[in-house]
């Protein structure tokens, strides 16, 4: 595979050399993990991906169960589809784990989209509910020896994914009460996982946490899309997150960050298409921040999304994206590399099991290659009179070496809603001067 072009040098600094990309069979583990979602609906093409995928040096794929590909007949399951794209990323050392769901328009004929995305089993009646029972009883013994990472549902705490009711994070936990004692005998060393779409909701999470459901549960995943991955009380956040379960029996429950991303291109419509510059180097830029800030706060698995643009109409429960966002690290289209491939690949290379953790703080200012007199000031009233925002504070616990070669990744800590309002006026040249836009 071809290397990426050389990259500009950077104003006083010379290139020293550069890292070799590392196969996933060669890296004994890590927690690096790409989305490989979308596939019960045909989003994109594995086969093109698979090579590619192994080259960068990932280690684990999320994967997509689609009960509605799975059982097309009452009672009659095909898993071939799934098996290849198992079998495909286990020969080349990459981990599958399970997204379970979603609907199945055999049992629910009304829903929205062939796929009954965000349809959920427990408001179908009884024989929707024990059809779900059986499905996921199937699978499991089916996959009982090539995966055992399962997560149960996605983003039960919006609406795009929990239908025909209103999100309700005790029936989330309903469902995970009922799903996971089926999938914990067929597979006694499961490891079962919930996720929302959110780090901390204070009412949401909070109900979760304390509805009994911790017993169930190995794994939470947050799910995070923001346009900077590292500020917006993200720290304080998972805080929450962590005292959240700890307070209600779930001291043993792992933190991971499971789907999470930044398009190269985002349409008009999409809710980040003011507030960016949507291009192959901010997607980069945003998938190495990402992986930074989770694992500078010590979260151990973190999962990028998507493996390849969705180029065709994407439905969710109740509408359909015409054009989305193009976030793949392979470009849908010609399953090239996009500039966010060789960032993954780098982290892949960096962070894998033998990486050693030290304990690190950088301080990160503009002053040196963008002078006060050249930087945009905006009188910031959350923060004291005396503090201008042209110094971001980052806490970080990996290599320094490698923290100090991405002082580009600086920004001002300005709130979101600041940054908005400037972004609004429809100054971006000088948003991207504050941090706003890299």
């Amino acid at each position: 595979m071809s290397q990426p072009s050389p990259s500009p040098r950077l104003p006083g600094r010379n290139k020293i050399g550069q890292l070799r990309l590392v196969p996933s069979s060669e890296i004994r583990q890590s927690g690096v993990s790409i989305g490989f979602e979308c596939l019960d609906r045909f989003m994109f093409d594995p086969e093109k991906c698979y090579d590619k995928l192994a080259a960068c040096g990932v280690k684990w794929a999320r994967c997509q169960t689609g009960w509605c590909r799975c059982e097309q007949e009452k009672g009659v399951y095909d898993f071939a589809w799934l098996d290849k794209i198992v079998d495909n990323l286990l020969e080349r050392g990459i981990q599958p784990w399970f997204n379970l769901g979603y609907g199945n328009k055999l049992y629910m004929p009304d829903a929205y989209g062939e796929a009954a995305v965000g349809h959920v089993p427990l408001y179908y009646g009884d024989e929707t509910l024990q059809a779900w029972k059986n499905y996921v009883k199937a699978l499991a013994e089916h996959f009982s020896s090539r995966v055992t990472f399962w997560e149960i549902w996605n983003e039960a705490n919006i609406s795009a994914f929990w239908q025909p009711k209103e999100a309700d994070p005790l029936e989330y936990a309903r469902l995970i009460q009922i799903t996971a004692p089926i999938i914990r005998e067929a597979i006694g060393d499961a490891r079962i996982g919930a996720c929302t779409a959110c780090v901390f909701d204070p009412a949401y999470t909070s109900a979760f946490a304390a509805s009994g459901v911790a017993k169930d549960l190995d794994v939470f995943s947050y799910h995070l899309y923001r346009i900077q991955p590292e500020l917006n009380n993200f720290y304080s956040e998972l805080a929450a997150l962590r005292r959240a379960f700890d307070e209600n029996g779930g001291e043993h429950i792992k933190i991971h960050q499971g789907e999470a991303g930044y398009a190269s291109w985002f349409p008009e419509n999409h809710w980040m298409h003011p507030y960016v510059l949507d291009s192959q180097t901010n997607q980069a830029k945003c998938l190495l921040r990402r992986y930074l800030a989770d694992f500078g706060a010590g979260v151990e698995f973190s999962s990028f999304f998507q493996m390849a643009d969705m180029v065709k109409p994407y439905k969710k429960a109740y509408d359909e994206l015409k054009k989305p966002a193009r976030h793949g690290i392979l470009d849908g289209d010609t399953y090239e590399p996009k500039e966010s491939y060789y960032a993954m690949a780098h982290i892949a290379s960096l962070f894998d099991c033998d990486t050693t953790l030290l304990p690190f703080f950088m301080r990160i200012s503009c002053d040196k290659e963008m002078p006060k007199s050249e930087r945009l000031l905006l009188r910031n009233p959350f923060l004291p009179a005396q503090r201008t925002p042209d110094v971001c504070l980052l806490p970080a616990r990996r290599r320094p070496a490698l923290l100090a070669g991405l002082g580009g990744t600086g920004c001002c800590p300005l709130p979101e809603r600041a940054q908005h309002r400037h972004l609004q006026s429809g100054n971006r040249r000088s948003a991207r001067r504050i941090g706003v836009l890299s």
